[in-house]
């Protein structure tokens, strides 16, 4: 058996997440997909599987939508100088972490020159563009280094070439409000989103930006809200989110007792759709596959949030702030989708009952522009049930332990149909 995509049917589905802060569970039970897009939500009994190239029987399974990393720092390959690892981009793929975000793409020898910078962010949004990573992987590449010397027409070529981020402001180069004003303008004028770094100092070259600077810059997005790893005080905090209307990100190496208070901020102020969720990979503390699954069952359990909320955060937000046509199970969106399932033995009765309760769910499936990309990632939990493809059940309950750790991934290229 073969999978090419084409007119698919997923049905018998359990609980399906909408990606969406305000639709939550959706009260439908099967998604029909034609040619990468989502053209139909709802009953069984108003689909017919006549026609379709593929039916999965989801099992009674959770479907969300595949997750968004609204903070990376990519090179021009998939690799991490810092942690010497290979191919961590495809991992998340494999894990569910269907588009990345850059918050500045990296390369050997990176020089702080506006000419440079110019062509290295068309090099990088046209290369990923191109080139996905692990096949599949949506990676919004190219972004815009501030440095001096820039010109209206540097912006118009990187537009030209797809570039719609700029580098988060404070990661590295000028963060000024006063020597950046033109740039942030330029930006404006060709719909770029503009990210800006808080908190402490991360790396080399970063920068603390004061919250007044940060408010006179006004970005479109507050990056690493609760600091990356630094936080700053909580009154510093407090008046950047009310003095604000940006999209504010939430991040895993960032300061947890921090994170978890800003959530519950934004809950009691009812603007929990602000919050986007990004990991910092690599440049944070390392390459953690499943980051994005476990900042969600972090955030759903120590806050007491419905998972479906959470999952929006790591999902719809940022496709929101992005103008991305992902992140939400809804007609017309891109069939970016996960099938997913409470692990062995949780307390959960299901995926998302599994969030809630701390337990880190397992993948059944992830899919990308209605591909089956993976049955399972290279390192994440196994699931309690199995989905069943055209009829026949996707299980790996008779693995061996050394098959389980070191082959038979299933991924498209090397999976037995």
């Amino acid at each position: 058996m073969s999978f090419n995509g084409g007119k698919i049917l997923i049905t018998n589905t359990g609980r399906i997440a909408s990606g969406d802060m305000e639709k939550g569970v959706l009260d439908a039970d099967t998604i029909s997909i034609e040619d990468g897009i989502i053209t139909g939500i709802g009953r069984k009994e108003d689909f017919s599987a006549g026609g379709m190239d593929h039916v999965i029987d989801a099992n009674g399974l959770v479907v969300i939508p595949g997750l968004i990393d609204s903070h990376t720092h990519p090179y021009l390959e998939d690799w991490s100088p810092i942690t010497k690892t290979i191919s961590w981009m495809e991992s998340s793929l494999l894990a569910g972490t269907t588009t990345m975000l850059s918050a500045t793409t990296f390369c050997s020898g990176q020089l702080l020159d506006a000419d440079f910078l110019t062509h290295m962010a068309c090099v990088a949004e046209q290369k990923y563009r191109a080139s996905r990573p692990g096949g599949y992987l949506k990676l919004h590449a190219g972004t815009v280094i501030l440095v001096p010397g820039y010109r209206e027409e540097h912006f118009k070529t990187m537009a030209d070439a797809g570039v719609h981020l700029f580098s988060e402001i404070g990661c590295m180069g000028e963060v000024d409000p006063g020597e950046i004003k033109e740039m942030l303008e330029w930006g404006r004028k060709y719909n770029m989103k503009i990210p800006a770094h808080f908190g402490g100092r991360t790396v080399t070259g970063s920068s603390a930006i004061p919250v007044d600077d940060i408010l006179e810059i006004n970005p479109d997005l507050v990056a690493h809200l609760n600091g990356g790893s630094t936080a700053a005080s909580w009154e510093d905090t407090k008046r950047l989110i009310d003095s604000s209307s940006c999209y504010l990100e939430l991040q895993t190496h960032g300061n947890a007792k921090m994170m978890h208070r800003i959530v519950d901020y934004m809950k009691e102020t009812g603007e929990l759709r602000r919050l986007v969720l990004g990991s910092d990979t690599p440049v944070g503390i390392g390459c953690e596959p499943a980051v994005m699954i476990r900042l969600v069952v972090a955030i759903a359990s120590q806050n007491e949030l419905p998972a479906e909320t959470v999952i929006a955060m790591a999902t719809g937000n940022t496709a929101d702030y992005v103008e991305a046509n992902t992140g939400k199970i809804e007609v017309g969106r891109e069939a970016d989708l996960l099938i997913i399932d409470r692990p062995p033995d949780s307390l959960g009765q299901d995926a998302l009952e599994a969030i809630e309760v701390g337990d880190t769910f397992g993948t059944d499936l992830v899919m990308v522009d209605g591909q089956i990309v993976t049955l399972r990632g290279r390192d994440t939990r196994p699931t309690d049930r199995n989905i069943y493809i055209d009829g026949i059940e996707q299980s790996f309950a008779n693995m061996s332990f050394d098959e389980w750790c070191f082959g038979k991934f299933s991924t498209i290229a090397t999976h037995p149909w």
